[in-house]
């Protein structure tokens, strides 16, 4: 009935060259399909990134740290400065506001609140921004504007000076 020679049987119609030549299509085509995916950073590799960084104190996606003048510590990404008729408030994308008059710091960096080189740059009645250089900007926190991304909003001061938010380390408001 059914001999077994243990040989494999193929189709007559498939050589082993057509054979050889399919497995490496299939492997060429899984490659390119697989490969650029592979190759990209998944969420929770991105996630992991953001719990070390945040041990460390470092702050990721725009978020930004804030030190009140009571002592309270909040962490968040902000939407806007908005003027509510009475004084300027934070509001950050969850939905808090925070008066400006209640803030001490703001870090755009890290969780870190003790700058000892910043204290000669600091002037009491006028917002300090430390900027990644190192050098100071004084002036009135008007505003935090620009487009969707994150990456392309800025603060503006009273005068209209606009500065970029990746360029500002810190921003003392005393």
């Amino acid at each position: 009935m059914f001999e077994s020679d243990n040989k494999i049987r193929r189709p007559a119609s498939l050589s082993k060259g057509k054979i050889m030549l399919r497995l490496a299509s299939s492997l060429v085509a899984l490659f390119f399909i697989a490969g650029p995916i592979a190759a990209q950073p998944s969420i929770t590799d991105d996630l992991i990134q953001e719990q070390q960084a945040a041990k460390k104190g470092t702050l990721f996606g725009g978020r930004f740290f804030f030190l009140l003048k009571d002592g309270e510590t909040l962490t968040g990404v902000i939407y806007s400065i908005a003027d509510n008729g009475d004084e300027k408030e934070v509001v950050l994308t969850d939905g808090r506001r925070v008066p400006l008059s209640d803030f001490q710091m703001i870090n755009c960096r890290s969780t870190e609140t003790d700058f000892p080189d910043d204290a000669a740059k600091i002037r009491e009645g006028v917002h300090t921004l430390i900027l990644e250089d190192g050098s100071a900007l004084y002036g009135e926190l008007a505003s935090f504007r620009g487009g969707k991304s994150i990456d392309d909003r800025y603060f503006e001061l009273g005068d209209g000076r606009q500065v970029e938010w990746k360029k500002v380390y810190r921003i003392y408001l005393r």
